[in-house]
């Protein structure tokens, strides 16, 4: 099954591979005290990891992304039956 999605408001389009979850954690000192008193932060994000033209691995964020076929045929004529 083949899932072609493209960036909203571009028209890149890639072969959606799947979706997961980016994380990140940072640590940052405070300008008075230093790591003493480090200002923490963290996030998770939903993305995609997709496959370009020349086959090239991309993560782009999951709200940035819609659907344009699914073997060929749109999300609207597969939600029709």
């Amino acid at each position: 099954m083949a899932v072609i999605i493209r960036r909203k408001n571009k028209s890149n389009r890639y072969v959606l591979i799947g979706a997961g979850l980016g994380a990140y954690a940072a640590t940052r000192g405070s300008w008075l005290f230093g790591q003493l008193e480090a200002e923490d932060g963290s996030d998770v994000l939903p993305v995609v990891a997709a496959a370009d033209a020349e086959g090239e691995i991309v993560w782009i964020a999951a709200e940035d992304v819609e659907v344009v076929s699914i073997d060929g045929r749109s999300p609207a004529e597969l939600l029709e039956t």
